[in-house]
């Protein structure tokens, strides 16, 4: 692996350059990129679906409507629900796209399956630390105690899911966002089982601390870009879907396929943003361009392996 020849540049930028680079990202690898986060999404759409779905069912809105719950509340009761599930689970459905992108900046051709693979390897630290610490997993779970056939109760609801488990994932994503780089690109696990290998939560706390403003300033600021994108993207869809149908009304298209693709869209962005506020933070910190350099020059004065040699 040669350090210096990368995809993309290593430099230090600034938060606008890194979400022109983004853009970049996306549009270089596009159909790549895209696969292997599908890799990851897939199964959290299906499981969104199952836990959510049945709010927008045809005997789902009749069920409310009988128990006194409006048929407009049970779509923006849906429309939420799919938002915090997206926001909790996308840091875990992410790693597979995450992994993709550690390998490519270094011109490394993975295989499907090799990618698979790479991140099964971090699976289980990937799984504690994202699906259970960090609610992506967890949160989820608590739709599950939901009473289907009961009267829509915001005020335990939100109280439940969003404070409590959306809650606390954003105030730990805010101020420590690489968890997902540092354990599927850096190996890390909860457990040192080797001298030289660093604790996780070593690694993040020095990673991360000293730079927890920018990187909390940073988060917020993906955050409104990433609001922005969705409120776009379903009014881009209203308007043609008017335009070119003449149904300017919400209908179930929009509760089953637009609103959860646009979360699912924007999602992608903020990994793509992340790995390279990542990839920024460790030049910040480690000066890790000039370490890429002298890794380069230290291999290539270690001694040719005989081409006879087995």
């Amino acid at each position: 692996m040669r350090f210096d020849q990368t995809d993309i540049v290593i430099s230090q930028r600034s938060t606008a350059d890194l979400l022109d680079m983004t853009l970049l990202v996306m549009r270089k690898y596009n159909f790549r990129l895209a696969g292997a986060y599908l890799i990851g999404c897939l199964p959290f759409v299906l499981l969104n679906s199952w836990l959510v779905g049945w709010m927008v069912t045809s005997e789902g809105l009749l069920t409310a409507e009988l128990v006194d719950t409006s048929v407009v509340q049970m779509r923006w009761r849906h429309a939420i629900d799919q938002i915090l599930l997206v926001f909790l689970e996308l840091p875990l459905a992410g790693i597979f796209a995450t992994a993709f992108l550690g390998q490519v900046t270094f011109r490394q051709s993975l295989t499907w399956k090799q990618l698979v693979r790479f991140v099964w390897q971090q699976w289980f630290t990937a799984v504690v630390v994202l699906g259970v610490i960090r609610c992506g997993i967890v949160g989820p779970a608590l739709l599950l105690f939901l009473q289907r056939g009961d009267s829509y109760q915001p005020q335990i609801e939100l109280v439940l899911f969003t404070f409590c488990a959306g809650g606390l994932a954003l105030a730990l994503r805010m101020f420590r966002p690489f968890l997902p780089e540092i354990i599927v690109l850096e190996r890390c696990s909860l457990i040192q089982r080797d001298v030289k290998q660093i604790r996780l939560g070593k690694r993040a706390h020095w990673l991360q601390m000293s730079l927890s403003a920018e990187c909390a300033s940073r988060m917020v600021i993906m955050m409104l870009l990433n609001t922005i994108g969705l409120v776009s993207l379903v009014l881009t869809w209203l308007f043609l879907q008017g335009v070119f149908f003449g149904r300017w009304q919400w209908n179930p298209l929009l509760d089953w396929l637009v609103v959860p693709g646009a979360l699912w869209i924007v999602g992608g962005f903020s990994t793509v943003f992340r790995f390279l506020c990542y990839l920024d933070t460790r030049i910040i910190m480690e000066g890790w361009e000039v370490e890429l350099l002298l890794r380069t020059e230290a291999g290539r004065f270690q001694p040719a392996e005989p081409k006879g040699a087995s």
